[in-house]
C-alpha cells in the first residue's frame, strides 16, 4: 500500500508543543495529537509551524521564529491570566503563510496532502500558484480541513468535521451565506471523524469527591450560568477552572474559581471530580472537555443540542438538559451513583482514543486517494 505523505501545518501564535500553557488551546493539542496518531498508521508527516515545536513528524520545517511570535504575541506564560490572542491578518500569521508557501512548494508531490488546521486563516495557502499558493493544479496536492470546528470553511477543500452537528450547521450556514445550490446536496468527499485522545493521559477513578469541575474559558456563552443556577438549586459545591476572558460573575458561596490550571491539575479535577459542567448556550462543534472527562470516569451534564447528542450516551456516561429541572436532576441523579466511572471511561475510550480514531482517517485519506484513478466509481 501506498505510503502517504501528509504536509501539516501548524498555528502562527503557538508552537506545536505539549507544555503549559498551551495545553489549552485545543487546535494545538489536536494538530500534536493528530501527528502522532498518523504516524502509527505510517504517513510521512512533513510539519511546519513555529521554532521550538515538538512533535512527532519527519520533518519539521520553522515558517516563523519564536522571536518573531513572542514580539508579536507576548510570552507563552501570559496566556495563563488571558485568552489566546490571534488573527488571521496579524503579522505573525503573514509571515508564517508567506514562508510556508515557499517551503511546502519545495517538497510538495503528486498525490501528497495538505492538512489544513485552521480554514480560512490559510486561505491564502490554499490558492493555485498563480494566485500565490500551494495549488499548482486541481487537486494537486488534495487540500483537506482536517479537523473543522469553526464556521471560516474554504470552498475548494475537502472537509472533515468534528461532529455530524457541526457538519450540518456549517452546511446550513454557508448555504445561506452563499445563496448557492453547493450544499443542497452532500459532498462525498466531505467527512465527520470525531476528535481523539490518548486514554493513557488521563487517570481515571471509583474515589468521587464531594465537588463538581468546569473548565473552559471564562465566557457568558460557555454556559457558567446556568452551572451555576444548578448548583445553587442542588446545593452542590462548584469548582471552575480556566483562562479569563469576560466579567462574568462568580460570586456565590456554592462557586470557587480557581483561574487557569496546569494540565496536571486538570487531569487531577477531573479524575475526582463528582461530574463536569459543559452547559454551552451554542451549537458545540465537539466541546472536548466533555470527552476528556469521560476518558477520566468523570460523567458529565450537558446541553442537548450540537455535538452533546453524539458525544455523551444519556444515562450511561451523563445527562443532558433544556431546561433548569433538567440539569438539576441530572446532577442528582449523578450525585446518587447512577453513572459507572468505568462506563464513562470505557464508552469514551471505544469511540475518542488515538487507536479508535486513525483508522477512520486513513480510510478518509485512502478515499481521496482513489481521486487519482477512478474515484467514487473505484471498486
Amino acid at each position: 500500500m501506498t505510503k502517504l505523505i501528509l504536509h501539516v501545518l501548524g498555528l502562527a501564535h503557538l508552537p506545536t508543543i505539549a507544555a503549559d500553557p498551551v495545553w489549552a488551546c485545543a487546535y494545538t493539542q489536536k494538530i500534536r495529537r493528530f501527528c502522532e496518531m498518523m504516524k502509527t498508521k505510517n504517513y510521512k508527516i512533513i510539519f511546519y509551524g513555529v521554532e521550538g515545536s515538538k512533535i512527532a513528524a519527519d520533518e519539521q520545517v520553522v515558517v516563523l521564529s519564536e522571536d518573531d511570535r513572542q514580539r508579536i504575541y507576548g510570552d507563552l506564560n501570559s496566556f495563563s491570566s488571558q485568552f489566546f490572542k490571534h488573527g488571521a491578518n496579524d503579522e505573525a500569521y503573514t509571515i508564517f503563510k508567506n514562508n510556508a508557501i515557499k517551503e511546502i512548494l519545495l517538497r510538495v508531490e503528486k498525490g501528497d496532502f495538505l492538512c489544513n488546521p485552521m480554514g480560512n486563516y490559510y486561505e491564502q495557502i490554499c490558492k493555485p500558484t498563480s494566485q500565490g499558493g500551494v495549488e499548482v493544479a486541481s487537486g494537486y496536492p488534495f487540500l483537506v480541513e482536517s479537523g473543522i470546528g469553526y464556521e471560516g470553511i474554504l470552498m475548494n477543500t475537502h472537509r472533515v468535521f468534528e461532529s455530524n452537528a457541526w457538519r450540518h450547521y456549517v452546511y446550513g450556514m454557508w448555504k445561506s451565506l452563499t445563496n448557492s445550490t453547493k450544499f443542497v446536496n452532500g459532498d462525498w468527499y466531505d467527512d465527520v471523524i470525531p476528535n481523539f485522545y490518548d486514554p493513557d493521559h488521563y487517570s481515571h477513578t471509583k474515589s468521587r469527591e464531594n465537588f463538581w469541575f468546569m473548565n473552559c474559558r471564562i465566557a457568558h456563552r460557555k454556559g457558567i450560568d446556568i452551572a451555576m443556577q444548578t448548583v445553587h438549586a442542588t446545593g452542590d459545591h462548584l469548582i471552575i477552572a480556566g483562562q479569563p476572558g469576560e466579567d462574568v460573575k462568580m460570586d456565590s458561596p456554592n462557586v470557587e474559581y480557581i483561574g487557569y490550571v496546569t494540565e496536571k491539575e486538570k487531569i487531577d479535577l477531573l479524575s475526582h471530580a463528582r461530574g463536569l459542567f459543559s452547559t454551552t448556550h451554542y451549537i458545540g462543534p465537539f466541546e472536548g472537555i466533555a470527552v476528556e472527562a469521560q476518558m477520566s470516569g468523570c460523567p458529565v451534564v450537558t446541553t442537548d443540542f450540537g455535538c452533546y447528542t453524539e458525544t455523551v450516551q444519556e444515562g450511561i456516561t451523563g445527562y443532558r438538559g433544556m431546561v433548569l429541572k433538567e440539569f438539576v436532576n441530572g446532577v442528582r441523579k449523578i450525585d446518587n451513583g447512577t453513572i459507572s466511572s468505568k462506563a464513562c471511561h470505557n464508552w469514551a475510550k471505544s469511540r475518542f482514543s488515538m487507536t479508535a480514531v486513525a483508522p477512520r482517517y486513513d480510510r478518509y485519506f485512502r478515499r481521496l486517494e482513489d481521486l487519482w484513478d477512478a474515484g467514487w466509481s473505484k471498486l
